[in-house]
């Protein structure tokens, strides 16, 4: 499991674990899973997938942003 920590300037707007996130990159939609190396990214417009379980997920729509992947935490900064 990865901890997931969505923020905006104004608010929190997920916190949790999940199995994966999919992010809209600025070179194309990539996926973090547990382990995952560090990395520092750009986001553009488009739609956060939140994996929670095999069966639960969670879209977030954002404007663009920066993610950062650090021990199994993902840290996603955004523009809603």
């Amino acid at each position: 499991m990865i901890q997931i920590n969505i923020l905006s300037k104004d608010k929190k707007i997920y916190r949790g674990k999940g199995i994966a996130v999919t992010l809209p990159g600025k070179d194309g939609e990539f996926q973090i899973l547990e382990n995952h190396a560090p990395t520092f990214s750009l986001l553009k417009k488009g739609k956060i997938l939140v994996i929670q379980t095999q069966k639960r997920f969670v879209e977030i729509p954002i404007k663009g942003g920066c993610s950062r992947v650090l021990n199994n935490e993902v840290i996603i900064l955004v523009q809603q």
